[in-house]
């Protein structure tokens, strides 16, 4: 496979070399990112505090009301004696053919 001359040309090309001076631009873009970055996540952090208030009301508003999620409690069923057993079997309450 053959490169093409504009590959061959890029290849060639010297990529510039971090000598320690530093250029001034480049580090004020850096310091202009990092800052702008820095006010982006306080504006998201501001936001998620609100949300987390709202959701802390909401939560205590329902504990509140009665709304809670909470176990809830199944209802008892009543024990049969064996004479109302009895009772009920003569009276066929426990048939299963229904007519």
């Amino acid at each position: 496979m053959k490169m093409s001359e504009k590959e061959e040309e890029k290849k060639e090309e010297p990529t510039p070399t971090n000598n320690g001076e530093g250029d001034k631009s480049e580090s004020t873009s850096l310091i202009d990112r990092a800052s702008a970055e820095r006010e982006r996540m306080e504006k998201v952090l501001e936001e998620l505090k609100v949300e987390n208030t709202r959701k802390e009301e909401l939560m205590a508003r329902e504990a509140l009301g009665g709304k809670s999620e909470g176990k809830k409690e199944e209802e008892p069923t009543p024990e049969i004696t064996p004479a109302e057993y009895a009772a009920n079997a003569l009276k066929g309450k426990y048939n299963d053919k229904k007519e």
